[in-house]
Order: structure tokens, then sequence, then C-alpha cells
């Protein structure tokens, strides 16, 4: 599997920064897409065991990724953590009991799922998780980009046999208000997905079957954080429910 990765650097990031030089209404409400921005999805953490938390840092993140992979034979949703920038100045100031007005928070995730350049479904608003995002600060919003009956259009629909896989474009858009009752939104993000039917599934002998370990080489394999998304798992990791794998079969 392929995955586009970029560094974020200074250099990097002073496109979108300059976004931010626009003056916005200090009073009433009005859209502006140049405010904050969806900059990408966090690289999911490397770890060893199942009690290990996989932690997202919007101030520690140092790359993106503009495109991830889901086994439909193993996850029944695509959920990934995205990196949100607010592009605001921070405004409050306690020495004078100026209160913060350019924090914002995320009110709506609309998704729309390409097939090539044909919507697969109509635009939807999606879960989403963490939605605050500090003034010029960066935060991370986990956001289902493929929900369970999006992905079971793609099961019946979406034109994966067995072996193999499909890439999909998730393009999305945040909407948000500011703690000064400014509505905010970012331009449309895009992000492709590399969908199979055991594409991130491994470990099983030429019969399709998962050949049973003990419990001691269980704990030799990788954890990924959410198993059937962007990383490698190992069907055994599956059949001995170290993980929930909602959808392995």
């Amino acid at each position: 599997m392929n995955r586009l990765i970029r560094t974020l650097s200074p250099l990097a990031l002073s496109i979108a920064a300059l976004a931010a030089i626009a003056p916005m209404a200090t009073t009433g409400c009005s859209e502006n897409k140049q405010t904050i921005a969806i900059l990408g999805a966090l690289p999911p953490p490397k770890r060893q065991e199942a009690s290990e938390a996989c932690l997202y840092s919007g101030k520690e993140a140092t790359s993106v990724l503009f495109s991830g992979a889901f086994d439909l034979n193993v996850a029944n949703n695509y959920t990934v953590p995205l990196l949100v920038e607010n592009f605001l100045a921070k405004a409050g100031d306690d020495s004078i009991n100026r209160a913060e007005s350019n924090n914002i928070t995320i009110n709506t995730v609309e998704v729309t799922i390409y097939n090539g350049n044909a919507p697969l479904a109509a635009t939807f608003k999606t879960a989403f998780t963490s939605s605050f995002i500090p003034a010029a600060e960066k935060g991370v919003v986990g956001v289902t980009l493929i929900p369970t009956d999006i992905a079971n259009v793609i099961q019946t629909s979406g034109g994966i046999g067995t072996t193999g896989a499909r890439q999909f474009r998730a393009v999305v858009r945040a909407t948000g208000t500011t703690s000064g009752n400014i509505d905010v939104e970012t331009p449309e993000f895009q992000y492709m997905i590399e969908v199979g039917k055991e594409n991130l599934l491994k470990g099983r002998d030429a019969a399709g079957a998962c050949p049973p370990i003990s419990a001691d080489e269980v704990k030799t394999l990788a954890i990924p954080c959410q198993a059937g998304i962007d990383q490698p798992v190992h069907c055994a990791i599956c059949t001995s429910k170290t993980l929930p794998c909602p959808a392995y079969k």
C-alpha cells in the first residue's frame, strides 16, 4: 500500500498561513474559509501491547497523510484522526480580563465519497470527536470518513472483489463557530482511501484459515491502533480478540 505523507514544516504551512492575513469581522456572523483548515490525517503510532494507548497530538504532529487504507473484511467503518489548524491569532488577555474570542468549536463535518468521478452516495454529515481547536493551534478531530452504511454500499456495489482493492476519494468539509460567535468553515479537503477485502489482513494460510497460535505468540505480534484501518493486522489479533475486528470474516 502506498500512502502520501507530507512533513509539516514552516515552509510547507506558509501557504496555508497566508490565508490568515485577511481580517475577519469582529461582530455578527460571517462564513470564512481562511481561518481554519484540515491539514491531513495523522499517521497511526506503532505499539506492541493492546494496553498501550494510541495518542494523537496536534502540538507534536510532524507529518500528515493524504491517503489511507480500509479493510472491509476486518473493520465496519473508516475513522481517522484529522489534523485541523486554527489560523486565528490569540485574542485573550488575562491582564485586562479580555476573554479569548478566537477559539473554534467544530459543529458539523460533511463528507462526500467518490468512486472515480461519481459520488457513491449523497453528501452526509458524519460523526466526529474532539471538536475544540484553540486559537493559533492545531487540534485533532477524529472523523468517520466511511460510516458503516456507506461501507455496506461499497461492499455490494463498489466493484471490489475478494482480492485487490480500489481507490475511493473522500471530500471533507468542516464548519464551526468561534468563541466570539463567528461562523467559519474549512476549504474542502480531499483524502484517498484504498478500500479492499483482506487488503490489510495477513497470516491466513492458502485455504483462507487463520492458523491457531499460542497466547505467547500473539504477544509478539504488532498491535494496530484500529484493526482494518491504515495498518496491517495479523488474523490472530482478531481471532484472539486482542482487538475488536467488527467485520472480521
